[in-house]
């Protein structure tokens, strides 16, 4: 699915997009402050949502 379309479908279902980030920022504010290194690819990415 496109980052794009997440929002809309989230929304028919009962759910708000709370954050959206790709892969560079995911691993720059989640991955990188535990001094790990993981494997990933640029198309993952986090949704976070609340039920409405």
């Amino acid at each position: 699915m496109e980052p794009e379309a997440w929002p809309d479908f989230l929304k028919e279902h009962g759910w708000r997009v709370i954050e959206d980030i790709g892969y560079d920022e995911m691993a720059v504010k989640y991955v990188k402050p535990t001094g790990r290194i993981l494997a990933s690819t640029p198309i993952e990415r986090i949704v976070y949502a609340e039920k409405s």
